[in-house]
């Protein structure tokens, strides 16, 4: 494990030095495609490995879930805390800001945010209906909710199908490790870098 995350730290740390942001952008377009069209696959999979609504709905009122399949049935706070968290932050990211900054120009801007934010609300549906279903059609339990991906790529759909979801779940990674990487090298040079070099020829000039 400790290996293979200083491998990846090494090879993202690279591509991202010598591609730069227009390197950066260009690999997100391609990893941010092939993640929404694997989550739209797999929704789909699952929709037919469950037997559809009606199957998934027999299944849910014989555990007395009757609810589950309801949107509705969740709360405003449990609603409005991913808005109010994640949504909130999109807004002030800096990878987000510097794709404004470098776009052509102001219509291809607003074209492609708002793009963003129609696929963004697409995958997250999505991602909510695969989980329903695996919960209520796949009959999925697991103690580790936060490696339920790996229970319903592995678990429930052939191999050669995970194996694809799995190179769609390494894409979303490395789309977001060389943004954040890049997001945070130019914190750094901005805030730490610049103003010691400023300071340090000062002090040249006046010694």
């Amino acid at each position: 494990m400790t290996i293979g995350i200083l491998i990846s730290c090494v090879f993202i740390t690279l591509k991202t030095y010598l591609g730069g942001l227009t390197a950066v952008i260009w690999t997100d377009a391609i990893q941010g495609t092939v993640q929404t069209i694997g989550i739209i696959a797999l929704g789909v999979c699952v929709y037919f490995l469950t037997g559809g609504w009606e199957n998934v709905s027999v299944n849910v009122n014989s555990l007395g879930m009757t609810d589950f399949l309801s949107p509705t049935n969740a709360g405003v706070a449990e609603i409005l805390i991913p808005f109010l968290t994640i949504g909130a932050a999109t807004l002030v990211r800096q990878d987000t800001w510097q794709r404004v900054w470098a776009a052509k120009n102001i219509k291809v801007s607003v074209m492609s945010n708002w793009l963003a934010c129609f696929f963004v609300l697409l995958t997250g549906v999505v991602i909510i209906f695969i989980g329903v279903f695996a919960k209520a059609g796949l009959n999925i339990v697991t103690d580790k909710p936060e490696l339920i991906y790996y229970d319903v790529i592995f678990g429930s759909i052939p191999f050669w199908f995970g194996a694809i979801m799995f190179i769609v779940l390494i894409a979303t990674i490395l789309s977001c490790a060389d943004s954040f990487f890049i997001a945070g090298s130019t914190t750094i040079v901005s805030d730490v870098i610049k103003p010691l070099m400023k300071r340090w020829n000062i002090w040249l000039q006046s010694n």
